[in-house]
């Protein structure tokens, strides 16, 4: 693939990078377990405000409401979306 692009070494992709910018120094918190992640994204998500609590003026039909579970498997049945 690289011959067919006319490069001969991966490295020449990258050459319209500056050096610098290729290989950053990150300044990343410490690696979470799999149950602390869980739990910080949690706190995370439950700090958003839901449009149960809110009024809700997206429009376009975007606004609470119920649909039964079988709708969304029958919806996703091929026979009932296609001539």
């Amino acid at each position: 693939m690289l011959r067919t692009i006319g490069v001969e070494r991966v490295q020449q992709l990258f050459d319209d990078v500056p050096a610098d910018a290729r290989y950053p120094t990150l300044d990343l918190p410490p690696a979470l377990s799999e149950l602390e992640a869980s739990r910080y994204l949690a706190d995370l998500a439950g700090r958003n405000i839901s449009v149960k609590d809110w009024p809700c003026f997206i429009g376009g039909g975007a606004y609470n409401h119920y649909s039964p579970a079988a709708v969304g498997h029958i919806m996703g049945q091929p026979q009932f979306s296609t001539a």
